[in-house]
């Protein structure tokens, strides 16, 4: 029993380690960007699927960290991320945003100023990065994990489906996911100009732009439109890889897989496709470069696990040159109190701005030192000061009083504590933590 519960304390322990860091980390990124220069290299993003956080090959964790750095990536989008961001950040001395649940989280050595909480189905998540202060340079960067079944490549070449079939199939599966990521991302991509905007990840299907006449014969004999990347590209994406190399046949850009040729179920090849991409829009935004990535010469399955390359799938790198963001400059999330100190029963007001906008973004008061989702707040309120979620969208800006029937604890005891502005029913840190004394 002893041990079950050193155990426990241990997980504990390391968790708020990693949650306070980023709390930590986000606090002082307004600091550092006011101080950041412009971006005098080239923007490298990579979209990396980490198949199962790594844990498929010996020493895994480390090998993703390896493959950034090998990959010069200033941005990643990761999926399968398996609760591995945060310490895959912490090795590289980057911030993450890596949500509770899903498997979507991103990485950058750029200051997190902004959360875009999860899609549905956890497809997809996203946040802005500002990448230069003087002269303002802010990005938006999603990363998305659409569902894998069913899968087209296999629909067409071991079940026999029909083109009709295989759409059909998609309009009801990974199209709507892809749809509300496109929904929640709509606000962006209509100042993408301004700020320009990044959507990477595995999207679990080829494109509409590989699977034309003349490569039919690499596709078993079938052309397809596949609704998802119609989809992307109609909201104003620019699918990086494609743009720089139009011939699908000259440079198909398979990213599935470099470890799977042959299909053990089926007793056939394994249909090999680009299903990791990454996609942008903005006037300010140049793609330079585009390549398949992977680390070595990975083995075939079974014989991976001592590849270093930790992944079933290749990563997809783009390199872009992005302009100034003429003088535009979002605003960031920000959290302030009235006071820094407070009598036992006395209001605390607390003042919110530039939040994500959800319905069930909230501000938590904690005893100090105990960090959102590791431990309960000591009293809470969503931002249309209730503990009852406003449905759809709530206020981006304004202020929450805890006063008389604020809980689960009111009044505070005497003490110091934490205020934080947390995002969309969840534990991701907008702003803080803010010190307040009860005395």
């Amino acid at each position: 029993m002893l041990s079950v519960m050193f155990r426990m304390l241990l997980v504990l322990a390391v968790l708020f380690t990693a949650l306070t860091a980023r709390a930590d980390a986000q606090l002082s990124a307004h600091s550092e960007a006011e101080l950041r220069p412009p971006l005098t290299h080239p923007l490298t993003v990579m979209a990396f699927n980490v198949w199962q956080g790594g844990g498929n090959v010996n020493g895994g964790l480390q090998k993703i960290v390896d493959a950034i750095e090998a990959a010069g990536a200033d941005v990643v989008g990761m999926q399968e991320s398996s609760g591995t961001a945060v310490w895959v950040a912490q090795q590289l001395g980057w911030n993450a945003y890596m949500p509770s649940t899903g498997s979507v989280a991103l990485l950058s050595r750029f200051p997190i100023t902004q959360v875009f909480p999860l899609t549905a189905d956890e497809a997809g998540a996203g946040v802005r990065l500002q990448i230069s202060a003087n002269p303002p340079q802010d990005i938006i960067v999603w990363s998305c994990h659409l569902t894998a079944y069913p899968y087209g490549p296999y629909q067409a070449c071991f079940d026999g489906d029909t083109v009709a079939q295989i759409i059909d199939t998609q309009t009801v599966t990974q199209l709507p996911e892809i749809q509300d990521i496109l929904f929640a991302m709509q606000p962006q991509l209509n100042r993408a100009d301004e700020v320009p905007v990044f959507l990477m990840g595995d999207f679990n299907t080829p494109s509409h732009l590989d699977w034309i006449p003349p490569t039919a014969a690499q596709h078993c004999g079938l052309t397809v439109s596949y609704p998802v990347t119609e989809a992307v590209l109609a909201a104003g994406l620019i699918d990086v890889y494609r743009s720089l190399y139009p011939d699908p046949l000259t440079a198909p850009g398979n990213t599935w897989s470099p470890i799977f040729s042959f299909n053990d179920d089926e007793l056939a090849p394994e249909p090999q496709d680009r299903i990791d991409q990454i996609h942008f829009a903005g006037a300010g935004v140049t793609p330079l470069d585009a390549s398949v990535f992977v680390v070595g010469r990975p083995a075939e399955w079974p014989a991976h696990t001592t590849n270093a390359w930790p992944s079933d799938h290749a990563a997809v790198v783009g390199k872009f040159l992005v302009q100034p963001s003429k003088g535009v400059t979002p605003p960031h999330p920000e959290l302030t109190l009235d006071r820094m100190s407070y009598a036992v029963g006395e209001p605390i007001v607390a003042n919110f701005s530039g939040g994500p906008g959800d319905g069930a973004d909230w501000v938590g008061l904690y005893a100090a030192g105990e960090a959102p989702s590791v431990f309960s707040s000591t009293a809470w309120y969503y931002t249309n000061n209730s503990q009852t979620a406003g449905a759809g969208s709530g206020p981006e800006t304004g202020s929450v009083t805890f006063d008389v029937g604020a809980g689960p604890t009111w009044p505070l005891p005497p003490g110091d504590y934490t205020a934080y502005f947390l995002c969309c029913d969840g534990y991701d840190t907008q702003a803080g933590p803010i010190s307040f004394t009860v005395f």
